[in-house]
Formats: structure tokens, sequence, C-alpha cells
């Protein structure tokens, strides 16, 4: 059995169901949670009033849901489903009440699709049928996959540096991998205009596939999971967990991605597999310092989520043809916001972009700090001291960057690209090859192109 509960009331988020006693909705989604699946959506959470719009004659609620059930909800595919109209009405309803009014939403079960979007589904050209000729191979499909910065559950703050580490491990691994398309979660971000919900801007932009995990570090031991899964449905496909020494982080986190590795369905390359294996990068301290100087030393604090974001600029460009369908859905689904021409950028902003980008690294090779503050729009005092630490470490330090992808919004960018360091570490004496996925963004000044500090 199914059951749907729809309720457009004020403290919504607290219902007493037969009973004298005030029960919140996640009481009520496990009391009534029946053998299939549960969804509730209420117009407000406990304590929070429903407003109502008097020029449309509804509560902001149902008319969110009314908008959503009319196309406003619907996915890439023409289809409307519990998640897809849930996140859609909290994100109006929020906008129309100028967040003084957000809905609650609890969700046993898979997705559940409960409608469909006619004038989307007129413009999908139905799959031809197959043809099977003789000897043809079929051409594999490329899965869209995103990498979550990992959760540090431990209150050691000296073992933060491990979050965005662990996710640029992981993601390097799969971005070798022919079977994937992948994100970081910076470019998710990027691609979906700082989106607050990241399960549903990776379920707009068309990503398949998601990887998240979490970590512990405690009596210098540590203890790290992670979990691949399909977004839509939201379901587990592959598992794994690791602990051991913190020295050896590398050798753990190869381990992890191995056993994830091991449970899809991909060929994973011979050099790929014997890195895992065996990690060049040994040291602890140097990957802690190269993760360290990456980071963009914000100071600023990260985005209030449900904050409105600037609308994309009409004109818009999207560069190259992998995120194409990504912005498409995110374009779509934003409230307000202007779908933006497609058209490929003027000639040129690539190359501008590519001549920053191979600046940037010969400033980083040259370990020149002087020049690498001309590259970033604020460079902190706290990245120049790890960038200073981390070159402090190093002899001989020899940087290439690979595998370069660029999306363009506007005057805005962001480029991905694969980071490999060989140096002699100096504390060990012994060499070293660190090999990382990163992305960076810039946005265009008077004087060109400039990195950003992260969001």
């Amino acid at each position: 059995m199914l059951g749907v509960v729809v309720l457009d009331t004020c403290h919504g988020g607290a219902v007493a169901p037969h009973s004298d006693r005030v029960q919140f909705g996640a009481d009520l989604a496990n009391a009534l949670a029946p053998a299939e699946g549960l969804y509730i959506l209420t117009a407000a959470r406990a304590g929070e009033r429903s407003f109502e719009l008097t020029q449309q004659q509804h509560g902001a609620f149902t008319y969110a849901l009314l908008d959503g059930l009319t196309g406003a909800a619907a996915s890439a595919d023409g289809l409307i489903t519990v998640f897809g109209l849930a996140s859609h009405a909290s994100r109006l309803v929020q906008q129309l009440t100028a967040d003084q009014q957000r809905p609650y939403i609890a969700m046993i079960g898979e997705d559940l699709t409960l409608a469909a979007d006619p004038r989307r589904l007129a413009e999908i050209t139905p799959p031809p049928m197959a043809v099977h000729l003789a000897h043809a191979e079929p051409t594999p499909q490329r899965e869209t996959l995103a990498v979550r910065d990992f959760e540090h559950l431990g209150p050691d703050a000296s073992a933060d540096w491990m979050s965005r580490a662990l996710s640029q491990d992981v993601l390097t691994a799969f971005s070798e991998l022919h079977q994937f398309d992948v994100y970081d979660e910076n470019m998710l971000r990027f691609v979906t205009r700082d989106e607050s919900d990241l399960l549903d801007a990776a379920q707009r932009a068309g990503i398949r596939m998601l990887v998240e995990g979490a970590y512990w570090v405690q009596d210098n031991q540590l203890s790290v999971s992670a979990q691949v899964k399909s977004v839509r449905p939201l379901q587990l496909i592959a598992s794994a967990r690791m602990q051991g020494p913190v020295d050896q982080f590398s050798v753990l986190t190869g381990r992890l991605v191995s056993t994830l590795l091991e449970q899809l369905p991909v060929e994973v390359p011979g050099p790929l597999a014997e890195r895992l294996q065996h990690p060049e990068m040994t040291s602890l301290a140097a990957r802690r310092l190269l993760a360290e100087s990456d980071a963009g030393g914000s100071s600023e604090p990260s985005p209030t989520p449900g904050a409105s974001r600037s609308a994309i600029p009409p004109g818009a460009w999207l560069w190259p043809s992998w995120l194409r369908l990504a912005f498409d859905s995110v374009a779509r689904a934003d409230i307000g916001v202007p779908r933006p021409s497609l058209a490929e950028p003027p000639p040129g902003i690539e190359a501008e972009l590519r001549v920053t980008l191979e600046g940037y690294r010969k400033a980083l090779e040259g370990r020149d700090l002087n020049t690498l503050r001309s590259y970033y729009e604020d460079f902190t005092d706290s990245q120049q001291a790890a960038l200073a630490r981390y070159f402090e470490s190093t002899e001989d330090l020899r940087i290439e960057f690979d595998d370069v992808r660029v999306a363009i919004i506007g005057d805005d960018a962001a480029v991905s690209f694969t980071r490999h360091d060989r140096f002699t570490d100096r504390g060990t004496g012994q060499p070293q090859h660190a090999t990382v996925r990163l992305t960076k963004r810039f946005a265009r000044r008077a004087g060109g192109w400039v990195i950003q500090r992260e969001p």
C-alpha cells in the first residue's frame, strides 16, 4: 500500500491524528508507514503559520503544489514525482513568504511518480528500436556521477582537512573510468547556482549517481565509510568501510575506493588499480599540506540555506556539451529565472581561461606567492601561509594539469582539471606523486579572469 498525505494548515509539521497529544510529522510517518511507502507533505513546520495568497485565492502551499503539478516540477523526462513536487513547493513557498513558511516533507520508500507534464512529454522523441547487427559492439552509456565532500563526524578540528582530501581521492579515481562523467561538489554547485539542497540539485542536474561518505578520527585511528547511491530512485548501490592508523591515510583511501569499484559493473584500468593498491603519495604531512594549500581560505560564511540566489543572466553560455543537459534542467526548474541561450561562448573565452590556468600552474610550480596573489580575487593570509608551508615541505616540485574541462555561465566559470604534483618530501626524503581532481571557480573582472573563493 502507498500513502500520500498533504496538509495545507498552520503548524502542519505537528499534527494529532486521533489523539489529544501533539504528534510531529516524523512521528506520524513512523506510525503510519505502510509496507511500500508513505509520503507526507505539509504546508508548514511546527510553530509556523500557513500563509494565504489573496490574489491567487489559495494558500501559498496549495498554490505551489498546483504550480508544480501543471509542469513546473517536471523532471527532464517530463515526469512529476513526489520528491520533485515537494522540492519545488518548498522552494516556491519560501520564496512567496520571504522564508517565513517552510513546508515539512517526510518520505519513506522510493520516490513515486504522480503525473506527467504533457508539454514536456510531447518534446521527448521515443528512442528508436534497437537494431541488431552482426558483430556490432554496443556503445556503452556514460553515467553521470557526483562526489560530495565527506562529512567529519568527530570533534577533532585538526582532521577537518580530510573532508576535502577524501572526496578528492574518490573523485580522482572515478574520473579515470570511461563509464562515468564525474562532477565534484564545487562543479555541481556551480551548474546549479549554489543550490542549498544538493540532493535536489543533483536530481535536477541530471546526476544519476552520488558518492557520499563520513569519517571519524580518534586515538590516531581513522574510520571512513562511503556509499554509492542512485539518485532516482534513491537507493544504495555499493558501500565500503575502512579503519586503520591515520598515517596510512592514502592506503586506507585506496582500499576504500577499490572496494566500491568491486561492487560496480566497471572496468578498472591497470594503472589505476596499481595506484589504488600501492599509493604514490605516502607522506601524510605532505597530503595534508597539499589539501590545506588548495583550500580557498575563505573568511566568509557559506550561503545560508534557502537564501535567494542571483538569477542566471540571459545569454549565459555553458561550455562544453557535457554540461548542457544539466544546465538545461536547472534553467527549467528555477522559479522566475529566464532560460538562457545555450549558444557556445564567443571565440577566445575558453582559450582565455586555459591561458589563466597555465599561468596559475607556473606560479605554483615556481613557488611564486606574489604572482599567485594576482590570480586570486581574494588571496587570504591563511591561504598564503598554507601555500608557504607546502612549498617549504617539498623539493624539486613539478606540477602538471591535464584533462581540463571548462563550464561558463555569463561572467562566471568553473574549470575542472587533474593536478599532478611530483616532488621529494623534505621530511622523509622520499619521492611523492600526488594526483587530485580539482575544480576552481573563476570570475571575469576588468583585468581578466581571477579565481574566486569557494562558497
